[in-house]
């Protein structure tokens, strides 16, 4: 029996191992975070300020949503949102409303959101895209932790 306990628990490391976030952007104890590029600052100050981030796409308006409705453009960017592995689409609710997307839920970091505003954007459909999310590092370091009003996906 104790081989077997000791068997598990190896397999268990050796599984968990590769989810370590070993080039994580933590600081040493006792030194301050590497500092956030100014898009990312731009996204903390915006998304502490007023719980959400606003992005329109550059350039005219398509009219490619007038075709499509609502449900079809939150699937499609909900779908965008599922082929990219650094957006924790699992963790994020989309609705839609002509050309306008609205997307809430948690993520993880910064970079997250950063992200997930991109890929909706790509969207032909899209022409805006409001994040309302809530920030909660899984690293531990509770950096951004707390930062916006967002509602997790019901």
């Amino acid at each position: 029996m104790s081989r077997r306990l000791h068997a598990i628990a190896v397999t268990c490391l050796t599984l968990a191992l590769p989810a370590c976030d070993v080039g994580s952007r933590e600081a040493p104890l006792g030194e301050a975070p590497p500092p956030l590029s100014p898009a990312l600052a731009q996204l903390k100050d915006e998304l502490g300020e007023k719980g959400e981030v606003t992005r329109r796409r550059p350039g005219p308006r398509s009219g490619a949503a007038t075709a499509a409705g609502g449900a079809q453009v939150a699937a499609k960017v909900l779908s965008s949102l599922a082929k990219d592995p650094d957006v924790p689409a699992m963790s994020l609710a989309v609705e839609a409303e002509g050309a306008r997307v609205t997307v809430r839920g948690r993520v993880a970091t910064l970079e997250q959101l950063e992200k997930t505003l991109a890929r909706a954007l790509e969207v032909p459909e899209v022409e805006e895209v409001t994040v309302r999310v809530t920030v909660e590092p899984d690293d531990g370091s509770g950096a951004t932790k707390g930062l916006g009003e967002g509602t997790p996906p019901q």
